[in-house]
């Protein structure tokens, strides 16, 4: 268990790393206006990108190992019907919204396009990433979750540094568009990883599910979206709301606190990937016991993880945000609130995620939703009345909340131990 960790941890504190140097680098380079444009967009995209992958990345991870040790044929099935319908759904998504992009937001045609595209390309790659986790590729699950995509956009960064007399990035579209030729190279790879796999290679004859099984797909994969899809719009209603009321300068100044206070959420980060496969694996045998063990291990790592990231934090930021320039220097206020409240949130352990692995993600879809529909309007209000840091102070609450309530749950319901 240690190993895996230790090499997610690796992987993801890589990964964040590579995230320092784009997002510095993009903020001087495109300046605060375009910065934040391109974080209000890829806000945006990585909602759309969940509803469209209906679920499935977070079933996979859990139905891979419970359907190997009964019906091996079906993982070919799984993973085929999950690359099919979010191709469908997220060009028709794509195409939908292009138009409602075009009509409520003043952005160039260039930078829609960009958007629709890294739509489609992102959500296909969740898709694998989920399928490489299920399939236990751990490590190279996070590596194309954490590392690969800003590892390539981290030299395309470098490169416009170098090559001053050449238009690399130099606006918002620049650089949604390399994402998505990025992503759409790392389809490719990790498509021809899976593939590779005996289980997910099976021919079509041997992986032809009963109906039976495809409306339990259907019906374990649509809470699943619900449940990822609510999170991240929690994740993003701030910054969004932010860029409608106050504009993209107060966006990008938002949005690098947000990117920089996710580094105390890093070990948890680190750990779900080999968390989550091996809670559905315990829950299905009934281990119970094995079960409590991976959940109290995680949650002493994830809390002294999670509490040295943030006093990291506090010395390094105030450095970080001067280079990054002026405008940048309220982000600090704002990175210390929210990396608070990522502190006491991720003290209660993988609880969300062990609700969905244990076959309770209804009851952590009605957490959710109750925390969105109180969070959407005080959010709104907050940024009217206070701005930026009373955004900061609700979504803070917030999560704090919506992380306790599972934890309460679970040891109400004794669904481990």
């Amino acid at each position: 268990m240690f190993k895996t960790i230790s090499s997610s941890v690796f992987l993801k504190a890589f990964g964040f790393l590579l995230g320092f140097i784009i997002h510095i680098g993009l903020a001087r380079m495109i300046g605060t206006q375009e910065y934040g444009v391109f974080n209000f967009i890829f806000a945006i995209i990585s909602i759309l990108a969940l509803f469209c992958t209906c679920g499935f990345p977070v079933s996979l991870s859990r139905l891979i190992p419970q359907t190997t040790l009964k019906e091996p044929q079906l993982v070919h099935w799984l993973i085929r019907f999950s690359q099919q319908t979010t191709f469908v759904l997220s060009v028709l998504v794509s195409l939908l919204f292009y138009y409602i992009f075009d009509i409520f937001f003043s952005l160039e045609k260039t930078t829609i396009s960009a958007a629709i595209l890294l739509t489609v390309f992102w959500s296909v790659l969740r898709v694998h990433i989920g399928a490489l986790n299920g399939l236990k590729y751990i490590k190279l699950s996070v590596f194309f979750d954490a590392v690969w995509r800003d590892l390539l956009l981290c030299c395309v960064v470098l490169m416009s540094f170098l090559m001053i007399d050449m238009t690399i990035i130099n606006n918002a579209s620049h650089a949604l568009l390399w994402l998505s030729l990025i992503c759409f190279i790392g389809i490719i790879i990790s498509g021809a990883i899976i593939n590779h796999h005996p289980l997910s290679s099976l021919s079509e004859a041997q992986s032809i599910p009963s109906s039976k099984v495809e409306k339990q797909w259907m019906f374990t994969s649509l809470p699943m979206m619900l449940v990822s899809g609510i999170r991240l719009l929690m994740l993003r209603t701030d910054l969004i709301i932010i860029g409608f009321l106050l504009g993209p300068l107060e966006a990008g100044i938002y949005a690098a606190a947000i990117k920089f206070a996710g580094l105390v959420a890093l070990p948890q980060m680190a750990i779900i990937p080999y968390f989550s496969p091996h809670a559905a694996e315990y829950h299905a045998q009934n281990s119970h016991k094995q079960l409590e063990k991976l959940f109290m291990n995680a949650m002493v790592l994830q809390s002294c993880g999670g509490f040295v990231m943030f006093i990291a934090l506090i010395f390094m930021m105030p450095y970080i945000f001067a280079y990054m320039g002026n405008d940048f220097n309220e982000s600090f206020h704002l990175l210390i609130v929210l990396g608070f409240a990522q502190i006491l949130g991720i003290s209660c352990g993988p609880a969300a995620n062990t609700l969905i692995m244990t076959g309770h993600e209804k009851i952590l879809v009605k957490i959710l939703s109750l925390a969105a529909i109180i969070n959407i309007p005080a959010t709104y209000i907050a940024v009217d009345s206070f701005g930026m840091l009373g955004a900061a102070v609700v979504t803070g609450i917030i999560f704090i909340i919506q992380s306790i309530m599972p934890l309460a749950y679970i040891w109400h319901k004794k669904i481990i131990g």
